[in-house]
């Protein structure tokens, strides 16, 4: 599977979270230097179809810490594969990318960091 995406949190005291996500077309720009096996065909931009997924993401972040910091997050940026992508994989990096806005700190050792991605790091 693959996929990519970030965005930026900026936390305030609305006591709620907003979530904005951009999508894109389907058949951005190609993005040649990605991690994705060979032979996959990597596009820059979030295609309308993930937006959902993306969402439930979030809502499973939630689920998992029982609160998040209320602010505003802005996913804005993404690449998809025209194979590997699929709704899963933008669950799970958006539930990866909540916890790390809701956990992380400057002082957060590697040991926590791993935490936010279990299974990957034995």
């Amino acid at each position: 599977m693959y996929g990519l995406l970030g965005g930026q949190f900026s936390q305030d005291s609305t006591g709620q979270l907003i979530v904005d996500v951009g999508v894109s077309t389907p058949n951005g720009r190609s993005f040649p230097d990605s991690l994705a096996m060979k032979g996959e065909e990597v596009r820059v931009g979030l295609p309308a179809e993930y937006a959902q997924s993306v969402l439930a993401g979030v809502d499973l972040a939630e689920t998992e810490l029982k609160t998040l910091a209320p602010g505003k997050l802005s996913i804005s940026c993404a690449t998809h594969g025209t194979i590997g992508s699929s709704q899963a994989i933008y669950k799970h990096l958006s539930a990866t990318l909540v916890k790390f806005f809701n956990t992380a700190s400057l002082e957060s050792s590697d040991d926590e960091l791993a935490k936010l991605f279990p299974g990957t790091f034995s």
